[in-house]
């Protein structure tokens, strides 16, 4: 049996809610992200940008009040 699995473009922020592994790789290994335009916006709303460190895949992930690492 196929199974269709639906991804955004790579140029389309992509979002990890509650497992925090790379959809990717299966990595768990992140690191912050460079700053970019959107990131400013996407704060608002609890977002923070991460990047994979085997794949270098780019993510937002939410970040709870007061917690700041990674």
């Amino acid at each position: 049996m196929n199974s269709i699995v639906f991804r955004l473009p790579d140029r389309f922020p992509q979002f990890l809610w509650l497992r925090k592994t790379c959809s990717l790789c299966t990595s768990i290994e992140f690191e912050a992200a460079e700053v970019q335009p959107l990131d400013a916006l996407l704060s608002f709303f609890a977002l923070k940008p991460v990047r994979c460190l085997n794949c270098w895949r780019r993510y937002y992930w939410f970040v709870r009040k007061g917690e700041s690492s990674i």
